[in-house]
């Protein structure tokens, strides 16, 4: 069976604790990508927000009122959307968020497919299993940000309030410092939920469950990030960190898919590149066939 190019995983309320519940998609979201898909798993894209929702209801309704954003952005396109069960026999209990999700998941789905996943199963049968190695992947359970829970939980609320966000892939440095660069653009998500925009970052999500030491697994998640660009129309390049060669690429990209492009820099969203930076001088041929002429200075890009 040939899968859909995009699946959605949420994992409601189970017998497992949260630590392992959280396995439980990083391990769909592999299985995924293994797969050749683009997992978009909502839980582990908005890790460190989420953990500042001190109310787990009202975190489960927000996580599953952010996949119903992403199944509705996913509309013209053909996905899977999943629920996920710890074992075949589970019946969980449904928060109603959750039940949308998944009577809307069933009314969807492709070749007739329960709208149920155990990911034990899959990925047993697909011998794939979780890196071990201490710093093979990504623990956003260290991240902490200097924005508060408060603002952060009136963000996430606000934001599923709205009848529909942009969605918008964020470009932002990783490698290197990944802990302060993660930091930095999760700090920065809030004020992006507040002005209106649904945001996706593959090196959020993805390093979290692919070893970017193995060129496989890193090659996966690469293609899957860019499998965005046919989903996500705007793009919003984080700046204070500077300009990796990631984002350099990546601009390659989306100026391949004429997307928008923002820019994020001193806590202003730029509808054009900010004149108080200078432009890398691998962009500056790119951005100025889009209309943004500033000469580069110097290069601030950081090596990756």
């Amino acid at each position: 069976m040939e899968r859909t190019p995009y699946v959605i995983f949420i994992a409601p309320q189970s017998r497992l604790d949260e630590s392992a519940r959280r396995e439980q998609l990083k391990l769909a979201t592999k299985v995924a990508l293994h797969q050749g898909q683009t997992p978009i798993t909502p839980e582990l894209l908005y890790q460190p927000l989420l953990d500042c929702v001190s109310d787990l209801s009202l975190r489960r309704e927000i996580v599953a009122a952010l996949a119903l954003q992403w199944q509705e952005t996913l509309s013209e396109h053909r996905y899977e959307s999943y629920v996920l069960l710890s074992d075949p026999g589970e019946q969980p209990s449904l928060s109603p968020n959750e039940r949308v999700f998944f009577e809307r998941s069933k009314a969807h789905q492709p070749y007739g497919l329960a709208p149920w996943y155990c990911p034990d199963y899959f990925a047993e049968h697909a011998d794939i299993s979780l890196p071990v190695a201490k710093g093979a992947v990504v623990d956003l359970s260290h991240i902490t940000l200097a924005t508060s829970d408060k603002i952060i939980t009136q963000a996430l609320l606000c934001a599923i309030e709205r009848p529909q966000l942009i969605p918008t892939v964020i470009e932002s440095p990783f490698a290197g410092e990944i802990p302060k660069h993660l930091t930095y653009a999760f700090d920065v998500l809030p004020q992006l939920l507040n002005a209106g925009r649904l945001p996706f970052g593959s090196h959020f999500v993805y390093t979290q469950v692919l070893d970017d030491n193995k060129a496989g697994e890193r090659e996966l998640g690469i293609a899957a990030g860019l499998a965005m660009y046919d989903v996500c129309h705007h793009s919003v390049y984080l700046l204070d960190h500077g300009v990796s060669v990631g984002m350099e690429r990546a601009y390659e990209a989306q100026a391949a898919h004429h997307q928008s492009c923002d820019y994020w820099l001193e806590d202003t969203l730029h509808h054009q590149w900010p004149k108080s930076l200078a432009l890398p001088a691998p962009l500056d041929k790119k951005t100025q066939s889009l209309d943004m002429t500033l000469k580069p200075e110097s290069s601030r890009a950081l090596k990756r």
